[in-house]
């Protein structure tokens, strides 16, 4: 995770599938094979503050 120039959080993450028979899967369907998918998000928030007062 990192803070860009406009002050926005960025972070990226690999989700990795083994679809083999002997790998971490739950069905082994595919001999050799795994799938990859790479995600970069980026994130903006507005902090917002609530105060409450009792007489």
């Amino acid at each position: 995770m990192w803070e860009d120039d406009n002050e926005v959080f960025v972070g990226c993450f690999l989700i990795k599938k083994d679809g083999s028979k002997t790998g971490q899967g739950q069905k082994g369907y595919l001999q050799e094979e795994a799938w990859d998918a790479i995600h970069v998000i980026e994130v903006c928030y507005d902090p917002t503050l609530t105060t409450l007062m009792g007489v």
